[in-house]
């Protein structure tokens, strides 16, 4: 086997998780994506990180402060809203930005298995986050995506503590 079809191999998870992930969410109308893939919360968060831009303060209606939010993921959405014209095309935006999230969890699942020198691990994980990466939970507009991968690269640092140029690699 030379390198170029062990590296292929390992992309193929993330190949098909983006052209599924793609076809998931623009298929469907916008009443489809507020009805099927977002959460309750998931509205608080868009339109308290759409409202920023409009108010130069964290507020949900326009009237009152609020502070009742995970920052990271606030802060990653009011950041990524301002590219957007309008809240349709950043709710689509933001399945976008949950499915890349979720493609960067197959780097993380690489090196780990890497790292512990189990080749068929990669492969096992690849599987069952391949199912997970699609499902409403990691592609509903919420911060589970960066909880997830905050945790996996957190687990990967813990293996790798005393070895910083490992660390790096992420």
């Amino acid at each position: 086997m030379n390198l170029k079809t062990v590296n292929i191999k390992y992309c193929l998870f993330p190949m098909i998780t983006l052209l599924l992930g793609i076809i998931k969410i623009f298929s469907h109308d916008i009443d489809t994506i507020t009805d099927y893939f977002f959460t309750d919360d998931t509205f608080y968060y868009l339109n308290t990180a759409w409202n920023l831009k409009f108010f130069n303060y964290v507020t949900f209606d326009g009237i009152n402060k609020t502070n009742g939010l995970h920052l990271l993921w606030f802060w990653l959405l009011a950041l990524y809203q301002n590219i957007f014209s309008d809240k349709i095309t950043f709710s689509y935006g933001v399945l976008l930005l949950c499915l890349f999230i979720n493609l960067f969890q197959y780097r993380v699942i690489y090196l780990l298995s890497k790292y512990l020198k189990v080749d068929y691990l990669y492969f096992f994980v690849a599987i069952f986050w391949f199912h997970l990466s699609l499902s409403d939970t990691f592609l509903s507009g919420m911060d589970n995506s960066i909880g997830i991968l905050i945790l996996s690269i957190s687990i990967y640092s813990l293996f790798n503590i005393f070895n910083e140029e490992d660390i790096n690699k992420i």
